[in-house]
């Protein structure tokens, strides 16, 4: 099996993307879907799937179920091309991390 470990920020948007899309950002919406179409080509031509590799793997559940506006996006946008998340990397980040996360 091939494996795309994905991360979002900086791949699926980027820092000069953000800064033309203030609106979308404010929104929730922090896809760029030319990358999300760009992403679903090197899918097709390599049969890979799709591993989360990002801190927004934490968004999800563990069924890779959205638990925020952000992820429910990210869902709804990978849908839309026929992109599915087949797993996330593990939590390895220790318990101060955690605590920084919530």
């Amino acid at each position: 099996m091939k494996i795309i470990f994905l991360d979002i920020d900086g791949v699926l948007n980027s820092k000069s993307w953000n800064e033309n899309h203030k609106e979308e950002i404010k929104r929730g919406v922090l896809i760029d879907e030319d990358k999300v179409k760009l992403l679903k080509e090197i899918l097709i031509k390599t049969g890979a799937v799709v591993v989360l590799h990002s801190g927004w793997k934490f968004w999800f559940d563990n069924d890779i179920k959205p638990t925020r506006k952000e992820s429910k996006f990210l869902a709804e946008i990978f849908g839309k091309y026929g992109i599915e998340i087949y797993d996330v990397t593990p939590d390895f980040s220790t318990e101060e991390i955690r605590e920084l996360k919530s």
